[in-house]
């Protein structure tokens, strides 16, 4: 089983694939928030379990991922402490 985080933003998103084991496996821009697109960075991954952060316009990234991935979870924003108060806040950290 691997992992995805998702940074979403309105015309793109930031990835980051890691494995069971906690081996970051590819991290990447998303560069359309399309099917299409997640599809194809996906892919090479097998089934994945996606995380994605439950700040507005999160029902985008769901909606897509419902139908690539085998479950999407959300995280509370406020329960992000440790990423949130990050010194090199990045789209990748994030992810």
């Amino acid at each position: 089983m691997n992992y995805v985080g998702i940074d979403y933003h309105k015309k793109y998103s930031v990835a980051t694939v890691i494995s069971q084991g906690g081996a970051i496996l590819k991290k990447g821009v998303i560069l359309a928030n399309r099917f299409d697109a997640f599809a194809d960075f996906l892919k090479p991954f097998g089934e994945v379990t996606a995380v994605v952060e439950a700040t507005r316009g999160w029902s985008v990234p769901v909606d897509i991922l419902d139908q690539l991935v085998i479950k999407v979870l959300l995280a509370h924003p406020t329960k992000l402490k440790v990423i949130a108060e990050h010194a090199a806040k990045t789209d990748q950290i994030d992810s």
